[in-house]
């Protein structure tokens, strides 16, 4: 594991003490900056290369979700994971820290087995995120089969670790939940069409905001993983071919990303 360098903001010294022992026992990081408030955890963000930043809600001066759209509007910043710890266990601060940025959402008291957990997944999909892969998609269509339910969306990007598209938002898509994924790409008669699957997948994001969820047919961005096992050779060597045509197709380019932890 490469060094880390971690900012953790939260008011209580304690949780602040707790989140740097378990940092320092489970992965040997020796650099983890601590800030007691949102304004010095600005200042350190501004000052100091970070990797990740696990923050509370509940921060003096300026808040947790004032903090993560600070993080979330600076192009410095736009790879950073952020784990979030609270206290509410509200759907709305969950949902609300989402929309705003954070990648893992944490209910105090947590186990140290949690907060190693949401660490090492937050950063194995931070790299996967900076991974290369192919947005800019000439004109592309998506149908994804969740559990026998046919959705069609606009795709937006796609790598060998996963998949970004544009749905209509429905009340299948549930953070973190395990799908089954059939996934079939209909583009010109030059491209041809392309179908993946099954593929297992994680779904890690949903974006909308609320004006888009209180319309008619709200819209929403959601983002899939593929595990190392999601699917069998026949529908890697279906998708390895569709990377292959976007790379002398597809001008954009996401460059590759290195580490693991």
């Amino acid at each position: 594991m490469r060094e880390l360098r971690i900012l953790v903001a939260d008011n209580s010294a304690w949780t602040r003490s707790m989140i740097r022992r378990v940092l320092e026992t489970r992965f040997g990081a020796t650099a983890v900056y601590e800030a007691e408030d949102g304004r010095r955890a600005i200042a350190l963000l501004e000052a100091l290369k970070i990797d990740m930043l696990v923050t509370a809600v509940e921060l003096a001066h300026t808040s947790g979700l004032v903090l993560l759209d600070f993080v979330k509007r600076n192009d410095k910043f736009s790879q950073l994971p952020v784990i979030v710890v609270s206290s509410h266990e509200d759907d709305r601060t969950r949902v609300d820290a989402i929309q705003h940025g954070a990648v893992r959402y944490l209910l105090k008291p947590f186990k140290p087995d949690d907060l190693e957990m949401a660490v090492r997944t937050s950063w194995t999909d931070a790299v996967r995120r900076r991974a290369k892969r192919y947005s800019g998609l000439p004109p592309h269509t998506l149908t994804v089969t969740l559990d026998g339910e046919e959705i069609r969306g606009d795709a937006i990007d796609i790598s060998i670790g996963g998949l970004a598209g544009r749905f209509s938002y429905m009340q299948i898509f549930t953070l973190y939940g395990h799908y089954h994924l059939q996934i079939m790409f209909e583009a010109t008669k030059e491209f041809g069409t392309f179908e993946i699957g099954p593929v297992d997948a994680t779904l890690l994001r949903i974006e909308g905001t609320v004006d888009e969820i209180g319309e008619d047919e709200p819209r929403c961005i959601c983002a899939f993983h593929f595990g190392p096992d999601a699917m069998d050779e026949a529908s890697r060597g279906r998708l390895e071919m569709l990377l292959a045509r976007l790379a002398a197709e597809t001008p954009e380019i996401i460059a590759d990303g290195a580490g693991d932890i």
